[in-house]
């Protein structure tokens, strides 16, 4: 995410994120419609951050002639792209929802899907490339056969696991997706998958609300897990996209009143998450004016020091290099060794993700267990980061969608 708000074209990308535009935006975008815009720029910025449908429907919605009607038709290509795909899943996901029901087998969706069902109302304007879904570690031999049924397969060959067990390999190791030939899923055993799994998340379950998809119902969760997740995945993944930003406003917009502020506050001070939180929700509130109240802000506020070892670490090495650095899989560990839980759970961390259990690896590599799997793990490891900082830093600014 390369967002500078000084600059009149984003200006004019953050002000046509809303989902609903009042009479103080409409105005500022008129007024930046008058100022010489590089629209290139427009369209190459609004399809990298994933805000494109957003940026089109505010856009054309204004009636204004400034607005190229190149620029435009390429917003409204890259509408119609997203809108095909979102269809591809939404009709895959319906058909694994239906079935799981079905079988009783209980499924809650995260993000992208949830969110268009929850916040944006309209399958075009959430761009997505996978569908995430939350389950039991317990109930996955049940979900597996399930997924089988609809013609979905492990990416892998897997060890044969269950219980925390699983759970671990999927946030230590490798996490568990199946694809068919249309549509990934990936599947969480934790809201916050990643680092050493919380020991319990009935509360998540408990918490956790229904909604018509289609006619057919399905689990997503309260709205301070959906906001605490959504905080989450924007750290995960660095700030790539505005997106994440226009998740975490929306959903803030939409449930203020409802969020449970002590339960969120009481769960990222589990995890030691504050600082990042603070920040993400603080970036959200400069950005797009997502209303945070102060006193949240104040509550999560890290001391000075942490603040700007913080700021230092995360704005000027990782944030602002992430396009040259191009850290790939290893976005995640890296969030969660600077920012989440304690000493003693990142040795943990670090030791399990470097020397996994033999089954994982020789499932991994499809090989017989032999310690020489440890070499080979250790050989791949290190080509996959060579490539990603050689090949990210060879790009010099391509950033992923």
């Amino acid at each position: 995410m390369k967002i500078r708000p000084e600059c009149d074209e984003d200006r004019l990308l953050l002000a046509c994120t809303g989902l609903h535009l009042d009479d103080a935006g409409r105005e500022l975008i008129g007024g930046l419609l008058g100022t010489g815009l590089d629209w290139n720029y427009i369209v190459i910025t609004a399809y990298r951050n994933n805000i494109a449908p957003l940026v089109y429907t505010n856009l054309s919605g204004t009636g204004d002639e400034r607005v190229p009607a190149d620029a435009l038709t390429r917003l409204r290509e890259i509408c119609i792209v997203n809108t095909s795909r979102n269809m591809r899943l939404s009709r895959e996901l319906h058909r694994v929802v239906e079935l799981c029901n079905a079988d009783s087998l209980p499924v809650m969706l995260l993000k992208g899907m949830a969110l268009i069902h929850l916040l944006y109302r309209d399958i075009v304007y959430r761009p997505m490339c996978d569908i995430d879904i939350l389950i039991h570690e317990d109930d996955f031999g049940r979900f597996r056969h399930t997924m089988s049924k609809l013609g979905f397969a492990p990416n892998r060959t897997l060890p044969d696991l269950g219980g925390r067990e699983l759970v671990e390999y999927g946030q230590y190791f490798d996490q568990v997706k199946f694809y068919n030939n249309r549509v990934k899923i990936d599947t969480h055993f934790r809201l916050l998958n990643m680092g050493v799994p919380s020991a319990d998340e009935e509360d998540v379950w408990d918490r956790a609300r229904l909604v018509d998809m289609e006619g057919v119902p399905v689990r997503i969760p309260s709205a301070e897990d959906m906001l605490l997740h959504l905080c989450f995945h924007a750290n995960h993944h660095h700030f790539a996209s505005v997106m994440h930003f226009c998740d975490i406003t929306e959903t803030f917009r939409l449930f203020r009143d409802e969020i449970d502020w002590e339960r969120f506050l009481r769960k990222v001070q589990a995890r030691r998450m504050g600082t990042s939180i603070h920040y993400t929700l603080r970036y959200a509130d400069a950005l797009l004016g997502a209303g945070i109240p102060e006193w949240i802000l104040d509550r999560l506020r890290p001391p000075t020091l942490r603040g700007k070892l913080f700021e230092f670490i995360w704005e000027k090495i990782i944030v602002a290099n992430r396009e040259r650095l191009d850290l790939g899989n290893l976005e995640g560990p890296v969030y969660y060794l600077l920012e989440m839980d304690g000493l003693r759970e990142k040795a943990l961390f670090i030791r399990k993700s470097l020397f996994p259990p033999l089954c994982w690896l020789a499932s991994y590599f499809s090989r017989p267990a032999s310690p020489n799997l440890y070499m080979r793990y250790a050989s791949t490891m290190s080509s996959r980061l060579f490539r990603s900082i050689h090949f990210g830093a060879a790009a010099g600014g391509g950033e992923r969608r």
